[in-house]
């Protein structure tokens, strides 16, 4: 069995701390989850929280961003890119009630989720 030099050990052992990609259109897809978990927290309707992912991967056309986490790849700090799914997840029970399936409401919850998806058509 052959073994790293001494001198590669502790490079080696950073590997796993160094930054790693994140898919192109997770930034979308979290904003979509959290239009289906705001719905099932609000509601306790599985179906209907499943139903409004949907219809969200229906509705919008996600922007990819070749996004390095933990690396200044990137114009923008994925932080910020996570700010619309946080919003999303932080409405009152009474605007997820209001906004139904109009899904272009819930993309108000935060500047940043037109950074994440655009209307089809």
């Amino acid at each position: 069995m052959s073994r790293a030099p001494p001198a590669l050990l502790p490079a080696l052992l950073l590997l796993p701390a160094c930054a790693h990609r994140l898919e192109p259109d997770a930034f979308c897809k979290e904003v979509g989850y959290a239009i289906a978990g705001r719905t099932q927290e609000c509601t306790g309707d599985a179906g209907l929280a499943e139903a409004r992912y949907l219809l969200f991967e229906e509705q919008f056309t996600c922007i990819e961003y070749e996004v390095v986490k933990d690396s200044d790849q990137t114009d923008l700090p994925y932080q910020d890119l996570y700010h619309c799914p946080l919003a999303i997840r932080s409405l009152a029970c009474e605007l997820v009630d209001q906004y139904g399936d109009d899904l272009s409401q819930w993309m108000t919850a935060s500047p940043t989720c037109e950074l994440l998806a655009t209307p089809e058509g």
